[in-house]
């Protein structure tokens, strides 16, 4: 018969260990103390199991904030770009408008003259002077408000590029634009290459990581990952009809634009053609000779 036969201890070798003769209650106490250790080292690993959890779950999430600042790094450059566009577009709309505004200024100036000849001949009354006059005051007028609006948006656009501000800057016009109808572009191209479009789905990508990688303990963990799922989907659709919507409000504006340029040409090519044919009526003994077309 063994030793632990002969001190009536029986062990189960699978939860205690037989450490030699000694008294019942000093094997029993080590045997507790190498099972607590064992449930301490089990705890640690389980800690150490949800650190690599956290870690990995930190790392994923930082990866896709990486993305998402990419992005928006992208989109705010783009932003910069196209509004620095816009700027010297208007800038340069302003001087031409300018420049057509000061053409006006003098055919304004000469009707005055006119108008002060005819006056002196008896051919015309105080009133039509003084109704030329006020044409050229209101002309005047606009062209100074003009004139300083393009000086105020000359400063922002040197602000916006870095420059220092000379009023005496050279705006050039911008060669070889062709105004042809915008062509569409299929609207998922767009919003695939949308940068909103990306973030959103980079947050959808990012929750449904954690609905597959997380380790709940209970239903109501598995609920709140599902329902963070749902409203980053929700969230992503959102992004995607506004951006349609944008797209569409886009390309209408696009065409109504194309069509008053259109117009504004037929506009200026009636002019044109008034100002290479004008009909002058003098009138001499009360009676009007009618002067042929004039180039």
């Amino acid at each position: 018969m063994d030793a632990m036969t002969q001190q009536g201890i029986t062990v189960d070798p699978a939860t205690e260990l037989w450490i030699g003769p000694m008294t019942t209650v000093t094997n029993k106490a080590i045997n507790q103390v190498i099972q607590g250790v064992g449930a301490v080292t089990s705890g640690l690993n389980e800690m150490l199991s949800q650190q690599r959890y956290q870690m990995r779950s930190t790392a994923y999430q930082l990866e896709t904030d990486r993305f998402n600042t990419y992005h928006q790094y992208a989109e705010a450059k783009e932003g910069i770009r196209l509004r620095q566009i816009t700027h010297y577009v208007h800038l340069l709309g302003m001087k031409k408008q300018l420049s057509v505004m000061n053409e006006y200024e003098q055919t304004v100036r000469a009707e005055l003259n006119r108008a002060m000849r005819l006056r002196e001949l008896g051919l015309a009354s105080d009133e039509d002077v003084v109704e030329a006059e006020r044409a050229l005051s209101k002309q005047a007028d606009q062209a100074k408000q003009l004139e300083e609006s393009f000086r105020l948006a000359l400063i922002q656009l040197s602000f916006d590029i870095g420059i220092a501000y000379n009023p005496d800057l050279v705006i050039r016009d911008i060669e070889g634009i062709v105004v042809d109808p915008l062509e569409r572009v299929d609207t998922k191209t767009l919003l695939e290459q949308a940068y909103q479009v990306k973030i959103a789905f980079n947050s959808l990508d990012e929750t449904m990581w954690q609905l597959e990688h997380t380790v709940t303990s209970n239903v109501y963990g598995d609920q709140y990952l599902s329902v963070n799922v749902a409203i980053a989907a929700k969230q992503n659709q959102k992004t995607q009809l506004e951006l349609t919507k944008k797209i569409e409000v886009t390309y209408s504006e696009a065409n109504q634009a194309f069509r008053a340029y259109l117009e504004e040409a037929r506009n200026v090519e009636n002019l044109r053609a008034d100002l290479l044919g004008i009909v002058l009526i003098k009138p001499v003994n009360k009676k009007f000779i009618h002067r042929s077309w004039m180039r």
